[in-house]
């Protein structure tokens, strides 16, 4: 066999050795990618899980936050507890709030207001009211006042001791105008017993305040 022959052979065992570790270099590759990816859904998973986790457990404790609260003896303590504690389930939601803030006229005060919230694309102007008995037409009568001031302004009122019919109907007469949901503290710690947002919770019951003109509507199915 002549020596060119040989040198041919080699050239093409070499060529064979190349191309059999280049086929395992990629196979490497492709398996560090796998792997790569495969940390990456797994830090990303357990992310999620860590979030829920967190979310789970701000949310039991802010529900024993408001049972404890009920045994608040002083009235206005109780309305103060009753706005943070509200501010604070935004918080844990992710919902957009402003906390109470006072709106003032040529250095005197011209309105109070309890909160503002943000849900999808509509502002709710927030009253609580942390009285012995239900909400009246009174009360009522003034919030409702405050969102005709403002053009499409949604009130959200949360009352411990719930409304009186005269207040409910006053919500209902203006609903063409103004769209008001009413709540109570119990609604509040119900929906910290599941597992729905509270966005959710507020789009349901404005859902249900056009849908049955029921301003009091109760959302039961969590």
């Amino acid at each position: 066999m002549s020596w060119p022959n040989e040198q041919d052979k080699a050239r093409g065992l070499v060529a064979t050795i190349r191309q059999m570790v280049n086929v395992k270099d990629s196979f490497t590759r492709i398996q560090q990618e796998r792997d790569r990816e495969r940390a990456e859904r797994l830090r990303q998973q357990g992310e999620v899980h860590a979030q829920k986790q967190a979310r789970r457990e701000a949310r039991a404790s802010l529900r024993a936050k408001m049972i404890e609260a009920k045994n608040e003896p002083n009235a206005q303590r109780r309305g103060r507890l009753l706005e943070g504690l509200l501010a604070e389930l935004c918080a844990v939601e992710g919902v957009q709030i402003r906390e109470p803030f006072e709106i003032r006229n040529a250095g005197s005060p011209e309105e109070q207001i309890d909160g503002l919230i943000t849900a999808g694309a509509h502002l709710y102007f927030v009253e609580v009211k942390w009285w012995r008995d239900p909400v009246e037409i009174t009360a009522m009568s003034s919030h409702l006042i405050r969102l005709f001031r403002r053009p499409d302004a949604r009130g959200l009122f949360v009352s411990v001791s719930g409304f009186t019919e005269p207040a409910i109907s006053a919500c209902r007469d203006v609903l063409s105008q103004k769209l008001m949901v009413l709540a109570e503290l119990n609604e509040l710690i119900f929906l910290l017993e599941s597992d729905r947002g509270m966005g959710d919770w507020l789009e349901r019951k404005a859902q249900m305040v056009v849908a049955e003109r029921n301003p009091f509507y109760i959302v039961t199915d969590f």
